[in-house]
């Protein structure tokens, strides 16, 4: 890239969509763990329930729609103009 000459764009930037943090791969695996456990030594009233937990977390998480953010691109500018900064030190 450098033999190209590429810069660094210095404006015209967007917002930049970021999903939020959420519990559910903890929670999914936990209860897959769980899951995989019953089922191994024959447990077969915790298999059912650590089953009908997956199926209902999973339907259940399906309907968070409040799961994103935007990062503001005037935000996104001045963190780029500080790295940009930065990286001239070093040079």
């Amino acid at each position: 890239m450098k033999r190209r000459g590429y810069k660094r764009p210095q404006h015209g930037f967007v917002p930049i969509h970021m999903p939020k943090n959420t519990p559910a791969g903890v929670i999914l695996s936990a209860l897959s763990v769980l899951l995989g456990f019953a089922l191994i030594w024959h447990m077969w009233l915790i298999s059912g329930i650590a089953f009908a937990a997956i199926v209902i977390y999973t339907i259940v998480h399906t309907f968070n729609y409040k799961r994103d953010y935007y990062i503001p691109a005037d935000v996104v500018e001045r963190t780029e103009a500080e790295r940009t900064r930065i990286l001239a030190q070093h040079v």
